[in-house]
């Protein structure tokens, strides 16, 4: 791999492809980005309260795989 590849890579995870607005049933607003390495999900109720989830996906199986090797060392 050279290095025009992994910045074309790299461009492509982090680019959303998807944007998605739309209102809630009582009277909420969300919007939710997603791209290949990340996404986003921004929910703003009535009241104008917000609240943000930010997910990297690498970073979650990377978590999950450091849970499931330390519960087979405890077996």
């Amino acid at each position: 791999m050279n290095g025009n590849e992994f910045w074309i890579g790299l461009a492509a995870g982090l680019l959303p492809y998807r944007v998605e607005r739309r209102w809630l049933a009582r009277g909420g607003r969300k919007l939710q980005v997603r791209a290949l390495f990340w996404s986003l999900v921004v929910c703003q109720r009535r009241n104008g309260r917000r609240t943000w989830m930010v997910h990297v996906p690498l970073v979650e199986r990377l978590r999950d795989a450091a849970w499931a090797a330390i519960e087979q060392l405890r077996k």
